[in-house]
């Protein structure tokens, strides 16, 4: 008997599975329908003068012994709006049903140190390979000073839980470089909002800064993502010639990049980050930041070299809906091949007429789960909103695959035959249109896997016959 392939029967199986999914924006399904956050500020439950009155918001969610753990950036009013940051704890068995520390915020300023009046947009990981005090590692930013419109500072600290916190002795670990004597820099006017992943021998941080280099590049005193390494978590070395992840020259992320939560599954990075455009969506009626979550992926091998997916993977609500401004600031985890999300969900009442005293913006956290998507070769397929019409199909000499490509974005084309052997690549498409001629391929059953950046856009199938 001929030893069966284990490696192209997957590959069948895949193939056979993609082609029957249904091509949609996003596998992203926020949960109840997205009408009501999965934990809110204390105002959207009647406690208007809570610590974490205004916002429950920038979620760092990880999941250790069976729990899933989430820090998040709080604030109180102070009298009217926004107040002392700090970091809220709570804890989840599903990741929807949150229950509250109730003693309050775990971490917070120190008086009369550098971040005495803001702490915020944590990073938290376990590493269950350091001594039990120092089991959760966090990474943060803080200033001491009410009005600075950004944060100059990062610190660290270690716990046992994850609710009692030491600061390191080294804080701030990491300054951004905004004195003119640095000139240009890749942070000179401020971070925030760190992604820390530590592979077992380097910490990796992916952060949201402003650049100036005064070069004018499209992308310079805009919001990027910048990297730093370190292989202690205290002793930081930045990449300082450019941000790593850039704002985009077209599409939906044109005005900023930022605050990125950055998984690591086998030998890819996977980037999940904010983003926003370059028009009257931002902060005009019924608007916000209008945040919108995408995705990008890098080999472990070039860490450097991000793929973008091309749409946002999670948009904003429906008018009316808590999180109709923005969805943002992610968090995001891996389990048992489901994507799980938790975003930042603001709504629109801060230009809303309608709004009234004491009523205004909240920053509330949402969720949503992924259960179809797969991790590809490179980085995770998500369907967009391709067309793919095939004809005819069957087809005795040439066929012609018609597809929506209205950027004339250059797409590369793989055919694959039953046995999972790729028989055949067109690259350079720039148009709508692929047409196929048969050639050399007999009678049968094949498969086709359109991609746009590495990414798989669109299958199907092609059926060849007399």
């Amino acid at each position: 008997m001929k030893k069966l392939n284990y490696k192209n029967v997957f590959l069948i199986s895949f193939l056979l599975s993609i082609c029957n999914i249904v091509i949609g924006q996003t596998n992203f399904i926020k949960y109840n329908g997205g009408i009501a956050p999965v934990l809110e500020n204390a105002d959207s439950i009647n406690v208007f003068a809570e610590w974490d009155a205004t916002a429950a918001a920038d979620a760092e969610v990880v999941f250790y012994a069976d729990t899933f753990r989430i820090w998040y950036t709080s604030s109180g009013v102070a009298p009217f709006f926004y107040d002392h940051p700090r970091i809220g704890y709570a804890w989840s068995l599903d990741g929807i049903n949150w229950t509250k520390h109730v003693a309050g915020p775990v971490f917070e300023g120190t008086a009369g140190e550098w971040d005495s009046v803001s702490v915020e947009t944590a990073s938290v990981l376990v590493d269950t390979l350091a001594p039990p005090s120092e089991r959760f590692k966090m990474w943060y930013v803080g200033i001491d000073n009410s009005i600075q419109p950004m944060y100059y500072a990062m610190g660290y600290a270690y716990s046992p839980d994850g609710i009692n916190w030491t600061k390191h002795t080294s804080n701030p670990v990491l300054l951004a470089d905004t004195a003119f004597a640095s000139f240009p820099s890749v942070d000179f006017f401020g971070f925030e909002g760190p992604s820390v992943v530590f592979d077992g021998t380097t910490y990796h941080m992916w952060y949201t800064c402003i650049p100036a280099y005064g070069n004018n590049q499209y992308w310079d005193v805009s919001g990027n993502i910048a990297y730093a390494s370190s292989p202690d978590g205290v002793n930081w070395t930045k990449k300082t010639d450019e941000p790593v992840f850039k704002v985009s020259q077209t599409g939906w992320d044109t005005l900023f990049v930022q605050t990125p939560d950055v998984i690591k599954i086998g030998n890819t990075y996977h980037m999940f980050y904010s983003g926003s455009i370059t028009d009257s969506t931002m902060q005009t009626s019924g608007g916000g930041w209008h945040y919108r979550v995408g995705y990008a992926w890098a080999p472990a091998n070039n860490i450097h070299n991000w793929t973008r997916y091309p749409n946002p993977i999670l948009t904003n609500g429906t008018p009316g809906s808590w999180d109709d401004a923005s969805v943002g600031l992610v968090s995001i985890e891996y389990i048992n091949n489901n994507l799980h999300l938790w975003y930042t969900g603001q709504d629109s009442c801060i230009n809303d007429t309608t709004c009234v005293w004491p009523q205004q913006t909240h920053w509330d956290t949402g969720y949503a789960i992924d259960t179809n998507t797969t991790v590809g070769v490179n980085g995770f397929i998500f369907p967009t909103s391709v067309s793919i019409k095939t004809y005819p199909n069957p087809f005795k000499y040439s066929t012609i695959i018609e597809f929506n490509n209205v950027n004339n974005e250059v797409h590369t084309l793989n055919i694959f035959n039953i046995q999972g052997k790729l028989i055949r690549t067109i690259d350079n498409i720039s148009g709508n249109t692929i047409q196929i001629e048969r050639e050399n391929l007999s009678d049968g059953l094949y498969f086709y896997v359109l991609q746009l950046n590495s990414m798989i856009i669109g299958t199907g199938k092609l059926i060849v016959q007399q």
